[in-house]
């Protein structure tokens, strides 16, 4: 028994030897595939030496000769091990793919199956006291011949081949770690050789042979192998839970030689170069890497990077550590939001301030040279959204945007300038003859058809011209000019251009400059509505409001409709504006009316533009359905003027906006030349009685006959008396006295913001 415990020792001590190398290798670098090799090649010596020793023990012959089957086996395992890693351990071969490789390494084990074959072919007896394997199949042994043979030849080759690819590319350490490998080889050699010929028991232990201790030199194989792994390992030790970090880092590091080679990098750099981690090892990084700005990927494409560098000392070399930062993410994000600051996300055209910074840096390039500044608008193209959709009227522009690139010329600069305005700069045009060319181009190109989901819309524009240097040499006197041009060709009617002259200037100064501010406090919404209460006189009642704009012009202050509303009118901007007032004042009624004050009549002031648009009335039903108010809430007033009842467009859009259920009101009633011929022709609901009169009526005789005269006429007709301007007690009495319906005025209160009148309908929901 003692030689059996001995015998055991020289199995067991190799075996905890071999296992723990193969711990240390493996926890090294447990992301390379060099150090599972070796661990594994370990691990398997680790069974063989299992095997070995359990032919010895007392068991039956048939089983011996299936341990020696199996120890046969795991010495083929290890034979492909040893292929498997003089492939890996250089680059050499890095282009093979991993079938390939399980093909060349692994692909000898399927015959070496055979060693299950019928047991007679291996056959274990004692002669004389010594164990005796027999193989007593030739094929057997032919195959175990030519397994050995295959894997000299191939270890032999990639080994070669390996030491001449170190070689190359310069490599010292991977060329010291071959030498260590090989020297342990010979080693191995050296030592198994003597004992593999001999076949007589050990002289100390009768339990071993002499060919037994030859299994020893694969322990001699493993100690050289340890030590290059952790002696000559290519990569510098990296602690695992520093690995860990440096495999997730989304930095890109790499680890770099003083010849250049790459000897290390993380997932995060294979990413960022587009290729795989195995085509990058053992590579010049210099095939990469073209500056510390620009790396080149796979593909051919450049990237911005940033590249921070750091040597240090490792196993006697001297390493560079690099860290890449891929900064073309932040670039194209960077560059985005500049072309966001500087174009119009709908079109994708240049937006006003980049047109201006282009024309300004253009008209000091050109050096003398002419260009031509076109700025047109597109008409009702707001209309268009508010009564439509606002899909359509951004369809609507990228229609337009996509007709003006079509006809202007490949060196135009063409820009969106505001909600449906748009300009473009032309260098080099010579004659009136080009520019009225190009200008007839432009307005004939959108005299087409848009049809948007199966549905024609007609489109008219109105442009502007000017020229530099011939009107100015600045972007913003260009374009002042070009759109005083504009304005003109729009009073002009649909589809006009005007060109710029000097006369323009003065004649539509304060136009220009009202017609800017008004629509920049529609777009800043600088205009909100007032509401004054109208009392019912019968029952003491605030029964309706009118509704009042107002104006809080940034650096002025709080304008009254008096105060812009003709000057707009003339520029063109009042069919925005009462489109503005209509909706805001229904979407505020509505509002009354969720927050439980109900019965309140809306009056709103009509303009002759609006009473002169056939499409009028369809936008006031559309309206009153999108915000959800009762037809009978909204009474529009209209102011009279001469030969309003002679004109029958007016008349009709009349009659239809009463066909709706809305209420029609004559504002600033008198006795004169049209309002009565339109009250027998309008079933109107109520008249107002103008200020002028309701003033002046307690100190002149005359009109206070005229106001008793108008309320007394009214009542005849059947319809209701408001009068407006009433700011004093002896006035109400008055007209209480002749029997008006409704007044309003400052007297009962001023204009009040929405939330002021629902205090005041709190707090005074009567008036004694």
């Amino acid at each position: 028994m003692p030689n059996i415990w001995l015998a055991m020792m020289f199995y067991f001590i190799p075996i905890l030897l071999l296992f723990g190398m193969a711990l240390e290798v493996y926890n090294q670098n447990r992301q390379e595939e060099i150090n599972k090799i070796a661990a594994s090649f370990m691990f398997v010596t680790i069974i063989l030496y299992m095997g070995t020793f359990a032919r010895h023990l007392n068991m039956p012959t048939s089983a011996k000769s299936i341990a020696l089957g199996l120890t046969y086996l795991i010495g083929f395992i290890l034979i492909c091990l040893v292929m498997h890693f003089c492939l890996r351990l250089t680059g050499r071969f890095k282009a093979l793919s991993r079938k390939h490789v399980m093909l060349i390494c692994y692909g000898s084990l399927v015959p070496d199956l055979l060693v299950f074959m019928p047991s007679s072919w291996l056959s274990v007896y004692e002669a004389d006291g010594i164990q005796v394997y027999e193989i007593s199949n030739d094929v057997f042994q032919l195959l175990m011949i030519g397994n050995c043979l295959y894997s000299i030849v191939i270890c032999m080759i990639v080994t070669i081949m390996g030491f001449r690819y170190t070689k190359h590319v310069e490599l010292q350490i991977k060329r010291k770690q071959f030498r260590t490998i090989m020297l342990g080889c010979l080693v191995s050699y050296a030592w198994s050789f003597p004992f593999i010929m001999n076949d007589r028991s050990f002289l100390l232990l009768e339990e071993l042979d002499f060919s037994d201790l030859g299994i020893l030199s694969t322990l001699w194989i493993a100690l050289f192998l340890r030590y290059a792994m952790m002696k000559y390992n290519f990569i510098p030790t990296i602690p695992y839970n520093d690995q860990i970090l440096y495999e997730l880092s989304p930095l890109s590091i790499l680890i770099v030689n003083q010849q250049g080679i790459i000897k290390d990098l993380n997932p995060q750099t294979a990413l960022l170069l587009e290729y795989p981690p195995s085509e990058l090892m053992f590579r010049p990084i210099g095939q990469f890497l073209i500056s510390d700005h620009t790396v080149i990927t796979r593909t051919g494409s450049r990237k911005e990077v940033k590249v921070e560098r750091q040597y240090m000392e490792s196993r006697g070399e001297i390493l560079q550590y690099m860290v890449i930062t891929d900064v073309s993410k932040g670039r194209e994000a960077e560059d985005k939001v500049k072309y966001l600051a500087s174009h119009d996300s709908l079109t994708g055209l240049s937006n006003r301030f980049y047109f201006q910074k282009q024309v300004e840096a253009y008209i000091h390039q050109v050096d003398g040279g002419k260009a031509v500044i076109f700025v047109l608008d597109i008409d009702k193209c707001k209309q268009i959204s508010l009564t439509e959709s606002n899909v359509l009227g951004d369809r609507l522009l990228q229609y337009a945007a996509k007709s003006l690139k079509s006809v202007s010329p490949s060196e135009a600069l063409i820009s969106r300038l505001g909600e449906n305005e748009f300009a473009l700069i032309v260098p080099d045009m010579e004659d009136r003859a080009s520019i009225d060319s190009l200008a007839n181009r432009i307005m004939n190109t959108f005299k087409e058809t848009f049809v948007y989901e199966g549905n024609p819309i007609n489109i008219t524009v109105s442009m502007g011209i000017c020229l530099t240097p011939e009107h100015g040499e600045h972007a913003d006197e260009l374009l002042q000019y070009a759109e005083m041009a504009m304005y003109e060709a729009r009073r002009q009617g649909n589809n006009h251009f005007v060109i710029f002259k000097p006369s323009l200037r003065r004649e539509e100064q304060a136009h220009y400059c009202m017609n800017l501010s008004v629509r920049k406090g529609l777009e800043e919404g600088e205009f909100s509505l007032h509401y004054q209460p109208q009392l019912e006189l019968g029952t003491s009642r605030i029964i309706g409001v009118e509704a009042l704009i107002r104006w809080i012009r940034p650096g002025i202050g709080l304008l009254a409709a008096e105060d812009f509303i003709p000057m707009a009118e003339e520029s063109g901007n009042m069919m925005d504006i009462d489109y503005w007032v209509l909706d805001t004042a229904c979407r505020q009624l509505q509002s009354w009316m969720q927050e439980g004050l109900d019965g309140i009549l809306m009056s709103i002031h009509l303009s002759p533009r609006q009473l002169s648009n056939a499409e009028f009335p369809e936008k006031v039903s559309e309206t009153i359905r999108r915000t959800g108010i009762l037809p009978g809430q909204l009474c529009l007033e209209i102011k009279e003027h001469r030969g309003i009842y002679q004109n029958e467009e007016v008349v009709g859009i009349c009659h239809a906006i009463q066909s709706l259920g809305v209420k029609l009101s004559i504002d600033d009633f008198r006795t004169g030349y049209s309002s009565l011929p339109f009250l027998k022709r309008i079933a109107v609901h109520s008249v107002k009685i103008d200020r002028s009169f309701v003033k002046d009526m307690l100190h002149s005789a005359h009109d206070e006959a005229i106001v008793h005269t108008m309320i007394d006429v009214s009542h005849s007709l059947g319809k209701r008396v408001i009068a407006e301007g009433v700011e004093a007690f002896e006035q109400w009495e008055k007209l209480s006295e002749f029997g008006c319906d409704e007044i309003q005025g400052y007297f009962l209160s001023k204009p009040l913001e929405a939330n002021d009148f629902l205090r005041f309908m709190a707090q005074k929901t009567t008036v004694i």
